[in-house]
């Protein structure tokens, strides 16, 4: 239902005077029907709410979009991202610093391994193969962190929202 400030806006008050007036004119015309005379009396209050409930779905589409953009310009500050693109650009660069972020926890994460276990393999030493995927996906719930770790059909580690 739209509220009074879409009611009296200029759209919707533009339509309902321009409707009226047409009514009136057509009630004016002799040989009319009731029922022709009832739709001639509420048309203009009919088109006057459709006119506020545009204005209000307008409004609220522009507060939603206004949000939409605050929440990816505060996203793009806490990734350390320059907020002064559009924002296509902003959330592009977004993602790819949340990936170089992943990744770089990754490593961490595959020293650690390193140091706390004996016997581990020359390719997990060098970064060419990761930890185990278990083991990783452990300390990224003790991290608290939101994201896990599996290996794709081509042998690859990704990261994943489970």
């Amino acid at each position: 239902m739209p509220n009074a400030s879409h009611w009296l806006s200029a759209s919707a008050l533009v339509v309902f005077v321009l409707t009226a007036v047409l009514s009136v004119f057509a009630a004016l015309q002799p040989g009319l029907s009731g029922l022709q005379l009832a739709i001639i009396i509420f048309a203009p209050i009919l088109i006057w709410f459709v006119a506020a409930r545009q204005a209000g779905i307008t409004s609220d589409a522009r507060r939603v979009a206004a949000e939409s953009l605050a929440s990816v310009q505060h996203l793009a500050e806490l990734s350390s991202v320059n907020t002064d693109q559009p924002p296509r650009v902003l959330g592009q660069a977004i993602a790819e610093q949340d990936t170089a972020n992943r990744n770089a926890l990754i490593n961490q994460l595959t020293q650690v391994y390193v140091l706390m276990h004996r016997d581990v393999s020359q390719s997990i030493v060098e970064g060419s193969e990761p930890p185990p995927v278990d083991w990783l996906n452990e300390r990224l719930e003790k991290l608290g962190l939101n994201w896990r770790v599996r290996i794709t059909s081509n042998g690859e580690l990704e990261s994943y929202a489970p």
